[in-house]
């Protein structure tokens, strides 16, 4: 059975189209649990429910099988509001966190708990440029499957501008996590007031508050919508011919030193060692160096390692030197 290409695939491979072989072959990661307590520590699940209660809709349940049909089904209503609708398009299958159709219409909402200021708009532009390139691909994906619709993509954003007169907001919701099967776990967000007689009065209160804003992607549509494309069809490339890269496809940086496919695990595949090769193992590394990013205008390490020169060794004190002449004295080795 071949593979499909999802959205969090995209996002991974968007990053690095290395860690599109590592996910789908389930190399070890350490990004799983990062994700999933980062999105708990800055209320990531609470801003999406809250998006539910904004814009309340259908919630698609179920398997993807499932869920692809149940959506199939909802859409052939001429007006709908879907919440996790499961759309495919060949190899390609999608989860939308909220999606709104209006005849022809479709309207993709994308959820982050990335907080932006709709007063600046145009400052914050670039800045959301990493979490409009997952909603594009999914703008691409629903055009596929329905070439006749007019789609429009979005992200929801709490606006850092707007502030609530509601007391006890952050009270109304309770996080529940669930454990699956595997390392799986599911977060229940429920809104504890949400069968109160008042509560539709409350979640009136809550819309014209405008405490999450909707950020029009089309200009950032535009300008990316090739470069996605080509990318994409890049992604199906490798899926389908057992991940034959070419050099073109990636190159080791000092981004790597983050990578979360590294392990130290005796046995088990290891992602940064597989690209990096006899270079992982040198000591001392100069990705021991703390600040080490930041070495000749944030340029040296990339210039080394593009020769292969990756030993603490291969450094000198003038590499420490600042524009000014000075010694940049903040960088030590771990």
């Amino acid at each position: 059975m071949p593979f499909t290409l999802s959205k969090s695939d995209f996002k991974v491979a968007d990053n690095c189209m290395k860690k599109l072989k590592y996910k789908k072959l389930h190399y070890p990661s350490s990004m799983e649990e990062n994700d999933f307590m980062k999105m708990l520590a800055e209320g990531g699940y609470v801003v999406g429910k809250l998006a539910q209660l904004v814009h309340p809709g259908i919630l698609v349940t179920g398997i993807t099988s499932e869920a692809l049909q149940k959506t199939t089904e909802l859409l052939k209503q001429e007006k709908v509001v879907l919440h996790e609708a499961a759309i495919q398009s060949g190899q390609k299958i999608i989860r939308i966190d909220i999606l709104k159709k209006d005849g022809s219409r479709f309207d993709i909402i994308e959820v982050k708990a990335k907080s932006f200021s709709g007063e600046e708009e145009n400052k914050e532009k670039m800045n959301l440029l990493e979490y409009a390139r997952d909603a594009i691909f999914q703008k691409m994906v629903l055009e596929e499957a329905y070439p006749e619709s007019n789609v429009k993509a979005w992200l929801l954003l709490p606006d850092k501008t707007k502030r609530t007169e509601i007391d006890g907001l952050a009270g109304w919701f309770k996080t529940e996590v669930q454990e699956g099967n595997g390392n799986f776990r599911n977060v229940n967000v429920t809104c504890i007031n949400e069968n109160d007689p008042d509560f539709e009065e409350k979640r009136q209160s809550l819309i014209k508050d405008g405490l999450l804003s909707l950020y029009d992607l089309t200009e950032l549509t535009k300008e990316n919508i090739s470069n996605i494309q080509d990318l994409t069809k890049r992604m199906l490339e490798l899926l389908n011919n057992e991940f034959q890269y070419s050099d073109s496809d990636y190159k080791i940086s000092k981004a790597c030193k983050g990578c979360e496919y590294k392990t130290n695990t005796p046995g088990e595949p290891d992602g940064y060692k597989e690209c990096w090769g006899k270079l992982a193992n040198v000591s001392p590394h100069i990705f021991d160096i703390y600040y080490g990013g930041t070495l000749g205008e944030n340029k040296l390490l990339n210039e080394l390692i593009s020769f292969g020169k990756v030993s603490l060794w291969n450094l000198n004190k003038n590499h420490f030197v600042k524009k000014d002449g000075t010694v940049n004295r903040q960088h030590k080795v771990d």
